[in-house]
């Protein structure tokens, strides 16, 4: 019900008295239901109203911290209300107990670049990799961050690391053949798809 109320508000404004009752038969059966008050947050924040909607993921992180589908819009929240340092400790903390999640990385890193702090940046990501050496978007996300500071070798020397694994990357040609269209490079990039099609056809 949210995510179709979040698609169009408008058209689906009625949702929003549905999703409200829920929420208030979840709450007064338990006012310190987590998913009640995750929900009741929710909605302040898709209503606009981030005073409530604070409050509620304050509470649901509370009962149940660490929890991937609160901390990532409490942090954001808490960030946008000028206490990024909170906001990073929150995502850090979170990381600290959940470390494949991919998009606390990368809530992390937008908070550091925000920031200008380029040299924590760089750190966050070989801690991502180190901490999910499995994980292809921990590999693509620092050669990114490689390709941007002008470093494209040791940009491609990361991704070809993949393309070297294929039992631990079976997409690695796919991802090297996206860097290389990222890094402008079209004839290798073509090259790298048909040299993956001809791998796994």
């Amino acid at each position: 019900y949210i995510e179709y109320y979040r698609l169009n508000p408008k058209v689906n404004k009625s949702l929003a008295g549905d999703i409200s009752d829920i929420d208030t038969k979840l709450l007064q059966q338990n006012p310190n239901s987590f998913e009640g008050l995750r929900i009741q947050g929710l909605l302040a924040l898709l209503n606009k109203d981030n005073v409530k909607a604070l409050d509620s993921f304050a509470k649901a992180n509370r009962i149940k911290p660490y929890s991937r589908e609160v901390v990532e819009p409490y942090a954001l929240l808490v960030a946008q209300a000028g206490k990024s340092d909170d906001a990073i400790a929150l995502i850090q903390d979170t990381l600290a107990h959940d470390k494949t999640w991919n998009r606390g990385y990368d809530l992390l890193l937008g908070q550091y670049l925000h920031a200008n702090q380029r040299d924590k940046a760089e750190a966050l990501l070989k801690q991502h990799i180190d901490a999910d050496p499995k994980s292809t978007a921990a590999v693509m996300e620092y050669a990114k961050f490689r390709l941007v500071t002008n470093d494209f070798a040791g940009a491609e020397k990361l991704m070809q690391g993949m393309v070297s694994n294929p039992t631990v990357f079976p997409t690695a040609r796919l991802a090297l053949g996206d860097f290389y269209m990222q890094a402008n490079k079209p004839d290798l990039a073509l090259a790298t798809y048909q040299q993956g099609q001809k791998d796994d056809a």
